[in-house]
């Protein structure tokens, strides 16, 4: 696990997610093919108009590895 952030509207907020990266699914509606920066961004972009609680990162993990677009 990279990141994490609890939503009372956990469920609308993923939807929205699976939308915004919908062009890098693969074949399966819960696994996408894309770099971290790019998923993160869809989940802030879809939760802005969202309180979030309990956010964590694991950011050395983010630096140190490799991912591919």
């Amino acid at each position: 696990m990279l990141y994490r952030i609890k939503f009372e509207s956990a469920g609308k907020i993923e939807f929205e997610t699976h939308g915004r990266l919908y062009g890098y699914r693969c074949g399966v509606t819960e696994i996408f093919r894309c770099n971290y920066e790019l998923a993160r961004k869809a989940l802030a972009e879809a939760s802005a108009a969202y309180t979030g609680t309990d956010e964590w990162e694991r950011r050395w993990a983010v630096i140190s590895y490799s991912f591919e677009d």
